[in-house]
């Protein structure tokens, strides 16, 4: 797959690339060339001695590089044919092929168990445990203001009741508190809920 080299990457490289230009520069000075690199150069120069120059400084540079990128690349092989031996061992110690894709079943499912497990004791969960109670806190607070507000409006607006309609008074107080939740969770349907019962708890104000 295809990976787009850092800015830092491609820094790197043209710093490399000045070096190994001005290695080969020696190189040509103190005339100690590499003998198949001068080869290809006058073969491919027509035997101008000058164009032959140019190209093997551009065949030295370029082998260098290919030097360089089989070095990187030795120790990534050599991780990945040990991997590859890790597992050799590993499923030959089972005395079968069905036996050891249960038993890397079974793994994977503990291993999913033990995730799930210190997610539960995570400090995030704990957080969330928290919040959960204080929404509940603020939700039941606001319940109860909101019945007691619907009390008082209704002995100034009702005067004549012997006791505040608890149903109405219900309907502020659920209003207050699904109010509440709206303004800490943001859900749009709380908002309706709340100015639903608000409506019903007015309704019997102007009938």
């Amino acid at each position: 797959m295809f990976k787009l080299k850092s800015s830092a990457e491609r820094s790197e490289e043209r710093l490399l690339e000045e070096k190994l230009y001005e290695q080969v520069a020696l190189e040509l000075q103190n005339d100690n060339k590499r003998a198949g690199i001068w080869a290809k150069a006058l073969a491919d120069s027509d035997g101008s001695e000058i164009k032959a120059q140019s190209l093997y400084i551009k065949y030295h540079v370029q082998a260098l590089k290919d030097e360089i990128d089989i070095k990187n690349e030795q120790p990534k092989q050599a991780t990945e044919q040990e991997q590859k031996e890790t597992v050799k061992k590993t499923r030959s110690s089972y005395s079968s092929n069905e036996e050891y894709i249960k038993d890397m079943i079974v793994q994977n499912t503990k291993a999913k168990e033990g995730t799930h497990k210190s997610v539960l004791s995570s400090g995030s969960f704990a957080g969330n445990i928290k919040n959960y109670i204080l929404v509940s806190v603020v939700f039941i607070v606001t319940l109860f203001v909101g019945m007691l507000v619907g009390g008082l409006v209704l002995n100034i607006l009702k005067p004549d009741l012997a006791s505040p309609d608890f149903g109405s008074v219900a309907f502020l107080g659920w209003s207050f508190g699904f109010a509440s939740l709206y303004f800490y969770l943001k859900k749009e349907w709380l908002k309706y809920i709340s100015l639903g019962m608000f409506i019903l708890f007015v309704i019997p104000l102007v009938l």
